[in-house]
């Protein structure tokens, strides 16, 4: 029997637990019991519906520690809930309203769809358009509803896997419950079946809305009109003869069958060409062409009745499997024919080897060819009748050069080629070559031979040499590319290329493309709007406008967002124009970003199968990148067809977009410019483009060559491994973060000195020119050359010139679009930020409550550090240098990935040069080489990251102590070869980190501890959220971690940092203790609250990291205590550092041993140890050896290394240079020695007044010749002493600059002479009391700026020299009384008026009504006033009243009006007598008065008091948790609702000041114009009954 809702409600337990779970996975505190079940109900919908929802709950459930009694017992009645919810609670088909139903499929509905898995690879894991849940389709099949197996197939196996998975993992969390005791493979198939179901019915709702209709019409289209000509008409009729009585079609060059193929042998291709047609005799001659070149060809006579025409189809599948199988034999390196033809080649001195002749003999330059041949003869039906594209391209080029008329009508006949990236020199190459070999072999005939060397090789030198500009141009282009190409082949940067691949392999990656391109679609569609609106303006501008009608073609605003959502669509009919465009071909299908090729058949076995397994591995990534490329390329270059329709280059009315040209195989139309600005759109969208400066209004020549530098070297893409999206992402920021606003100021002015007729007029001349030029190219040899050139620069300059006015629009539209997006993105960060920030500038708070790293979304990602930037402004906190460096990053887009390396060229040759005695140096040494290969090495390692996320997910996150990694694999050498352990420990972190290795590879390493609390918090849910939305969850963070990150100080800068691992750990669980006793109690204070920001930062800075304890607050400063008697550490640091050494005195010792020796130090000090113990094995002296475990060995390391210090410390600093100076020195005074070594007495005096100790001999560094000592005697220049009074005059200097914010000019200027003027007379106290009495006194202001003032004067003057200012504490102590002597007499900037209730005594003094002020005192009047913070209850949680414990909320309580209904006596409405049984307050006592009072209104709390809010499920805010409860408001108040009975809000304020009390008769008359009333006086109410007679009546009745 099925439960509902409400059944749940009555269960106590059930009830309970759902509390403890919203507690403890959601950390929600519920207002009623429903709010808890729909709760989890929500939880268990999602759960069941979407994959990130489901791994998120098995990761909460696993992460439940089964050996801690309190989370067994929750979990224990957590597995009862979720079983009785799974199996028992029906509210799809249950027992519940129409509103229950409807909500719960919607929520289904709504995971379901909102699952990331749908948009993986846009397409690869499509929509399940119109599911219903997984979950809620269960019950549907149980019922009876059954789909129809053939509905929309591809959906329903996309989620029968889907939903098999998602069971699997769903079982997972129900076996960790103990729901379940073993996966059911029978259910999970169940689930497969169901979600297959599921896909197929929701397929069929949603067929619809899903694409691939879109192709399949536009095929079918091209079919038919395929078949509309004298060829495909005539293979309609049975026969050849029948097509020649039926029409009047030549058919003449037309393909037929033989319809008795007996006659012709297998060696020969069945289909044939018509050489010769005989209407009148009803014959034709047709040609056959053999499958082997040796074969040739056979020409047949026949008679028309038999042969039948082939369809347009049948002749292109011929022809293309003919030119496959052909191309296949002709360069396939293992064919004997391919040894035979480079043996030919040879012999008449072309070597196949050389670059050129390698370049021209490929796949690809053989596919280049033939489509160029193609494209030259589409629209020729002469010519075309003439070509048989089986043949090869040598003779059918030279069918096009031997025929005159075709050369007449295509003077520029190589531009066919030019187009296809083909040089003319390599057409040259190719058919000489070509026609070698297969002379050789065919033994070609002496004629054909000599028309090869008289007539075509000439004609295409001659084409060569008559290029046009535009040719050379377009020339010179292509040449650069193939150099750029030739260059990036070799294996080192393919190598690199393959390497960059495994970068970005993740699904993650994938998500993060797709948003970024999704972000700039709506700027796309403003632009489309534009493009509509302008689309006149661009025709004048272009001199067009009298040569086109007004009918503009305008462009869909949806059209880019409806390929891009339809990648079924987008994908093949991008394909089908890439048969006729080599280039759309290779960049949209032929490789991926940069210079990376699909397929790299030229690559050694290892190579190749690297490349083969990144093309696996990157299928979600190719396919996005080519689905988002390919619907871009379609939506602009149907915007350039309707262009140039409007332009009135395409005449043909019936093509008005792609598919028309499609439809209709009319590609001849589209030319290469409206192809190649299709492709620069589609690089643009995918941030690729390679001339990204293009896009700038200045500057962008410069960037354009820092971009192809940094494309053209392989070694930098070691650093930057993708240049592209670096150059495209800065570029794309720049122009919306206002430079846009120059693009569009620039283009405005350009576009203003232009004239309308002027264009007209060019455009006429241009044309003009233009033809005169074609004509005379007709006959090049005739044509004069003066003229010639005239013509050419008369065409470049106009033609440049309209460039130009094209150019100026476009960038005028995209000024505006970037100008708005930049104002979109910024919004929407600043909202993120403000609504949902968190402690750091890239941290997002999402709809469950975890922060979202959203580094990764660009171009969001600047925009939140500019957004982040406004707000810490506004607030006033501050900015530090850390801040602003990693929010550089985010404007640049991306990181620089030069650590590893940059750390390696600055420090490996100090490492090398110490290896040989200090092992620190030897195995950084390593460690350095370690983790440049190991950055490497690590990319090769990225796809098992992921793997890694899904395994955390199933089993429950867990984090290590990295720091603590030691000993790869085991290994441990570190003794014999601590460089080798060095390298291999940093490879095997930088491949392992993140992977289902790690943890094997390094065993026993300790879980990652936090330094800012005792307890680590749990490791985040669910990680393979980030592969599935591309924004990782960031990992949780302690009070103190958060208010570290949001006043910008680093948490790990409060870490040891030493080279140390095993102090570094110990050291962060000290520090985490130390933050959780005493840092965290600190940061919940009023002192702290109420402090700014800078303030707050100055304070934790201290304790963390101040140097002298007059700076750390007093009762922090009580805490940092340990043991000593009297010892007090100056901060928590030092503090965490003496817990260590009191508990690891050894530990402590080695930590600290390295600060004061130098590496060169250590190492010859080592080495004369050594020399003086040579039994004595010091190679792993600085590794530690664990004290609790073996404490002698310790002991003894210790002693050791105080031996080795104390060498150093005799032997001082002294270098080579200064010790044989010395020993000069010493001959000139007379120094000399005993033999032996004894020292004479004379020499002590003498080295004494040297100031050196008379230990012994002296030694440069660099020598252990002799055994060392010196005497480190320092002594204190006047140069130094005058250096430390500047310094003291610079700090007054300072203190007068502190003033220029919040004083006067005339103030500061004031301040600051007589600031001087106490420094100068080294009055540093009145100097001190002078700056910052002048602040306070002189501007009004209370302590934030005198505060800081003070404490930065005087914490420079201690860190100068602590007996300078030995009175400082006195100082502040003086100034203190000051401030709070001007602090009472201070009004706040703006105020607001509300009423409060009092308490008023006879002496009309008045008190607050429940909560006490201290000492009982009555509350002055017209007097500004800080709220008190009342006494707390016993549980220390409420508040102390006369009522008894309240809600603790500090600080005054007033209302908008003079009306609060539910505070109150109760009487009986008959009597007028008291009467606690009376259920709401219906009288107001007349001891209460009301009083007008004023509240300041300087600071916003009500901002505060909405974010401390509870969040919901919905993502709305509990409004009975949005108060403040841990500090007072001061400076403003804040709007909260306490009671459901009160009329409007609370104002809750920190200051308050009582303007006059209120009669009754205004605080009625107040209320009056308010539209509400309050309680009635007692003594009012009475005498209402009175006069009523019920009073009297009563009391007669009472005998009274």
């Amino acid at each position: 029997m099925s439960l509902t809702r409400e059944d749940i409600l009555k269960d106590k337990e059930l009830v309970s637990t759902l509390a403890d779970y919203g507690f403890k996975r959601n950390n929600e505190l519920y207002d009623s019991k429903e709010e808890a079940v729909d709760s989890f109900l929500e939880d268990y919908r999602a759960l069941q519906s979407n994959t990130v929802s489901a791994a998120k709950f098995i990761n909460f459930v696993n992460n439940l520690d089964d050996d801690k009694p309190d989370d067994a017992d929750f979990k224990q009645r957590l597995s009862k809930l979720y079983k009785v919810v799974d199996e028992e609670v029906d509210e799809v088909f249950g027992d519940t309203s129409l509103g229950t139903k409807a909500k719960a499929v919607a929520e289904y509905v709504g995971y379901t769809l909102a699952d990331p898995i749908n948009l993986l690879g846009l397409g690869a894991g499509k929509l399940i358009a119109g599911t219903a849940g997984r979950a809620a389709l269960k019950p549907i099949l149980a019922r009876a509803f059954s789909s129809k197996a053939g509905a929309v197939a591809t959906p329903a196996v996309a989620e029968a896997a889907i939903g098999a998975g998602q069971e699997a993992l769903v079982q997972e969390a129900e076996q960790d419950l103990g729901v379940r005791e073993d996966k059911s493979l029978a259910e999970i198939g169940t689930a497969g079946a169901i979600g297959g179901i599921a896909g197929g019915a929701a397929g069929a709702l949603g067929a619809r809305f899903a694409g691939g209709k879109r192709i399949e019409e536009i095929e079918k289209i091209a079919a038919e009109n395929l078949e509309d000509t004298a060829q495909g008409r005539g293979a309609k009729l049975d026969s050849l003869q029948s097509a020649a009585e039926k029409t009047k079609d030549d058919y003449s060059g037309s393909y037929v069958f033989l319809k008795d193929q007996t006659d012709l042998s297998d060696e020969y291709d069945s289909m044939g060409k018509i050489t010769e047609f005989d209407r009148e005799n009803n014959t034709a001659v047709v040609e056959f062409i053999g499958k082997k070149d040796e074969t040739g060809t056979i020409t047949k006579s026949i008679n028309l009745s038999e042969a039948k025409l082939a369809t347009e189809k049948q002749v292109k599948d011929s022809t293309d499997e003919y030119i496959k199988t052909s191309k296949k034999k002709f360069l396939d390196k293992s064919s004997p024919e391919f040894k035979e033809m480079r043996d030919n080649l040879d012999a008449d001195g072309i070597n196949i080897d050389s670059p050129s002749v390698q370049r021209v003999f490929s796949v690809e330059f053989t596919e280049k060819i033939t489509t160029a041949v193609k494209s030259a003869v589409r629209e020729n039906p002469r010519i075309k009748s003439k070509i048989d594209l089986r043949k090869t391209p040598t003779e059918n080029i030279a069918v096009l050069f031997r025929d005159e008329q075709f050369i007449k009508d295509n003077p520029d006949i190589m531009s066919i080629f030019i187009r296809e990236g083909i040089e003319p020199e390599d057409v040259a190459t190719y058919i000489t070559a070509e026609f070698s070999s297969r002379g050789k072999r065919l033994s070609q005939p002496a004629d054909v031979q000599k028309e090869f060397q008289e007539v075509l090789l000439p004609s295409i030198k001659k084409a060569s040499q008559n290029l046009t500009p535009e040719q050379r141009g377009l020339l010179e282009i292509i040449k650069e590319e193939k150099l750029i190409e030739e260059r990036m082949a070799n294996k080192f940067n393919v190598g690199v290329d393959i390497w960059r691949s495994f970068l970005i392999s993740q699904p993650a990656t994938t998500m993060r493309n797709i948003i970024g391109s999704t972000l700039r679609v709506p700027g796309q569609m403003v632009e489309t709007k534009l493009d509509n609106f302008f689309t006149e303006m661009d025709n004048k501008l272009l001199g067009y406008s009298t040569e086109v009608d007004n009918e503009y073609l305008n462009r869909s605003v949806l059209d880019l967002s409806k390929n891009l959502f339809n990648p079924e669509d987008s994908i093949p009919i991008a394909r089908l124009i890439a048969k006729d465009f080599s280039k759309v071909d290779k960049l949209l299908f032929q490789v991926f970003d940069d210079y990376m090729p699909v397929a790299r058949d030229e690559l050694g076995i290892l190579g190749k199968g690297f490349s083969t397994a990144s093309n696996y591995l990157n299928v979600l990534n190719r396919h996005q990148d080519r689905a988002i490329k390919s619907a871009s390329f379609l939506s602009e270059l149907d915007a350039q067809i309707k262009t140039a329709r409007n332009r009135g280059i395409i005449t043909d009315k019936s093509v008005s977009g792609v598919d028309d040209i499609l439809q209709q195989n009319k590609l001849n139309l589209l030319n290469d410019e409206m192809v190649s600005k299709a492709l620069d759109f589609a690089y643009k969208m995918t941030y690729q483009t390679k001339r990204a400066g293009d896009d700038l209004a200045f500057g962008g020549r410069l960037v354009n060559n820092v971009q192809k530098s940094l494309n053209n070297n392989a070694l930098l893409k070691t650093v930057i491994p993708f240049p592209n999206f670096l150059i495209n992402s800065l570029v794309y920021t720049t122009n919306r973060s206002g430079f846009s606003l120059l693009k569009m100021a620039k283009a405005g002015r350009e576009l203003m000195q232009r004239n309308v007729d002027d264009a007209v007029k060019n455009r006429t001349k241009l044309n003009e020119a233009q033809a005169e030029f074609d004509l005379l190219m007709q006959n090049p040899a005739s044509a004069n050359p003066a003229r010639k050139a005239e013509l050419e620069d008369t065409i470049q300059t106009i033609s440049k010139d309209f460039a130009q006015a094209e150019r100026s629009l476009v960038n005028l539209k995209r000024g505006i679009v970037e100008t708005t997006e930049g104002a979109a993105l910024l919004a929407a960060a600043i909202a993120l930020r403000s609504e949902r920030g968190g402690p750091e500038w890239y941290l997002v708070e999402d709809f469950e409550g975890q922060q979202r790293d959203l580094r990764p979304i660009f171009p969001l990602t600047p925009f939140l550090f500019f957004a982040d930037l406004i707000l810490k402004s506004f607030r006033d906190e501050p900015i530090t240098q850390e801040y602003v460096i990693g929010g550089s990053e985010a404007v640049l887009g991306v990181t620089v990935r030069a650590g590893a390396i940059g750390n390696f060229a600055r420090n490996g040759y100090q490492r090398l040069a110490n290896m040989d005695n200090d092992p620190l140096a030897a195995k950084d040494l390593g460690k350095s080489i370690g983790s440049v290969l190991g950055y490497f090495l690590g990319g090769y390692a990225t796809p098992t990251r992921p793997i890694q996320d899904i395994i955390q997910s199933a089993t429950g996150s867990e984090t290590v102590e990295r720091g603590m990694q030691k000993n790869a694999f085991g290994i441990d050498f570190e003794i014999d070869s601590p460089v080798f352990q060095g390298i291999i420990d940093e490879v095997a972190k930088n491949v392992f980190r993140g992977t289902p290795f790690e943890k094997a590879v390094f065993a026993d390493t300790p879980e990652f501890r936090t330094g800012t609390a005792e307890e680590t918090p749990r490791p985040i849910d669910a990680p393979i959220q980030k592969q599935l939305t591309g924004a990782a969850v960031a990992p949780r963070k302690t009070r103190v971690g958060e208010e570290l990150a949001r006043l910008g100080i680093p948490e790990y800068k409060t870490n040891a940092g030493t080279r140390v691992p095993e102090y570094n750990y110990a050291f962060k669980k000290a520090l985490g203790i130390a933050s959780k006793q005493v840092v965290e109690p600190f940061l919940n204070s009023s002192r702290y609250i109420n402090s700014s920001p800078e303030e707050k930062r100055r304070m934790l800075d201290n304790i963390f990291f101040g140097k002298n304890a007059a700076n750390v607050p007093e009762r922090v400063l009580e805490a940092f205590r340990l043991g000593e008697p009297g010892k007090t550490y100056v901060n928590v640091r030092r503090f965490a550092n003496a817990m260590v050494k009191a508990a690891r005195p050894n530990l402590h010792f080695l930590a600290n041993y390295r600060k004061s020796l130098s590496s060169d130090d250590f190492s010859d000090a080592a080495e004369i140890y050594k020399r003086q113990n040579p039994g004595v094995n010091i190679d792993n002296i600085l590794t530690y050896i664990d004290e609790d475990k073996n404490r002698e060995a310790s002991d003894n390391q210790i002693e050791i290394l105080k031996q080795i210090k104390s060498i150093a410390d005799k032997r001082g600093s002294i270098g080579e240079e200064d010790f044989i100076d010395l020993q000069r020195k010493s001959r000139e005074l007379g120094l000399t020695f005993q033999e032996g070594g004894a020292v004479n007495k004379n020499i002590y005096n003498q080295m004494d007044e040297l100031g050196l100790a008379p230990e012994g001999t002296l030694v440069p560094r660099a020598s252990t010749e002799v055994p060392v000592t010196t005497k480190d005697s320092k002594r204190v220049s006047q140069e130094e002493i005058k250096d430390d009074i500047e310094k003291i005059k610079n700090i007054g200097r300072d203190v007068a600059v502190d003033l220029i914010t919040p004083t006067s000019p005339y103030e500061i200027k004031e301040s600051y002479q007589q600031t001087e003027k106490f420094l100068e007379q080294g009055d540093l106290k009145n100097a001190l009391l002078s700056g910052a009495s002048t602040l306070l006194l002189g501007v009004g202001t209370i302590l934030p700026g005198g505060g800081k003032l003070t404490r930065t004067a005087a914490d420079k003057l201690q860190k100068v020299n602590p007996n300078l200012l030995q009175k400082s504490e006195q100082v502040k102590d003086e100034l203190g009384e000051a401030i709070q002597k001007i602090n009472t007499s201070v009004e706040p900037k703006k105020k607001v008026t509300a009423y409060k209730l009092f308490k008023q005594d006879k002496d009309g003094n008045l008190f607050p009504l429940f909560v006490s002020m201290k000492e009982g005192k009555p509350i002055p009047k017209n007097t500004w006033i800080e709220a008190q913070v009342g006494e707390l209850a016993k549980d220390g949680k409420k508040v102390k009243s006369s009522l008894g414990p309240l809600a603790f909320r500090p600080g005054f309580h007033a209302g908008d009006t003079p009306s609060a209904k539910h505070i109150g006596g109760k009487a009986d409405p008959n009597t007028g007598l008291p009467d606690k049984s009376i259920k709401k307050p219906n009288y107001r006592p007349d001891n209460q008065v009301w009083a007008e009072v004023e509240f300041a209104d300087d600071v916003d709390w009500q901002t505060e008091a909405l974010k401390r809010a509870v969040k919901k499920k919905d993502g709305s805010i509990n409004i009975g948790t949005a108060h403040i409860t841990d500090q007072l408001p001061k400076g403003g108040y804040y709007r909260y609702k306490t009671n459901s009975n009160m009329e409007g809000n609370w104002l809750i304020g920190g200051e308050m000041k009582i303007k006059k009390v209120l009669t009754n008769e205004e605080v009625k008359k107040i209320n009056k114009e308010k539209g509400t009333f309050d309680l009635p006086l007692l003594s009012e109410l009475q005498k209402t009954q009175l006069k009523q007679g019920g009073y009297v009546s009563q009391m007669n009745a009472l005998g009274l």
